[in-house]
């Protein structure tokens, strides 16, 4: 029986940055992410996360679509050394306080139009989780593309709470980044 060539996905993606960094990834909507693009912004996800405390073997939770932001979070996960948890993102609170409480996920990763939801799971300080990044739509978005909610290029959301430019990955997911520091100490 052949072995198998790689370890994990991880290493695959990384031989793939190696033959092919200027081939399409991602194609989504209008616009497209090549392979060195997505190693790019997933190092500098990964970086932010390590940066606000995230540690080999902590788990995320993903509340996002399957879209680039859920590709780059995961592998931002992996090359962080954590576990991606998939959270669906249909679930309203009830079902999401589940997935961080039974996975004992430290950081979500959502959608800005999804932080609501996320905000009033984590209020309830049930949870480990101590990180949140919120990510927008609009993110990656090339022209104003009406079938990606609705929004135009260029504009950027700040969620209500601490938003500090040093705790959000430049270049990926621009919208915010809360931290809830009481829960957990670094």
């Amino acid at each position: 029986m052949k072995s198998a060539e790689f370890a994990n996905l991880l290493d695959m993606f990384t031989d793939a940055v190696r033959r092919a960094p200027d081939q399409d990834a991602i194609r989504y909507f209008d616009g497209a992410l090549s392979v060195a693009d997505l190693d790019a912004a997933s190092d500098a996800l990964a970086a932010a996360l390590q940066g606000l405390g995230l540690a080999a073997g902590d788990r995320l939770a993903l509340f996002s679509q399957n879209n680039r932001a859920f590709v780059i979070g995961m592998l931002a996960t992996w090359k962080a050394g954590g576990i991606a948890v998939s959270a669906n993102p249909m679930y309203k609170e009830r079902e999401l306080g589940h997935v961080p409480r039974d996975s004992g996920s430290r950081a979500l990763i959502c959608r800005d139009g999804l932080h609501g939801v996320a905000r009033t799971v984590l209020a309830d300080g049930d949870t480990e989780v101590d990180m949140v990044v919120c990510f927008s739509g609009r993110d990656f978005q090339t022209r104003d593309d009406e079938r990606v909610f609705g929004l135009g290029n260029g504009a950027r959301t700040t969620i209500e709470g601490t938003h500090d430019p040093r705790h959000t990955a430049r270049g990926t997911h621009r919208a915010s980044t809360d931290r809830r520091s009481s829960r957990r100490s670094p």
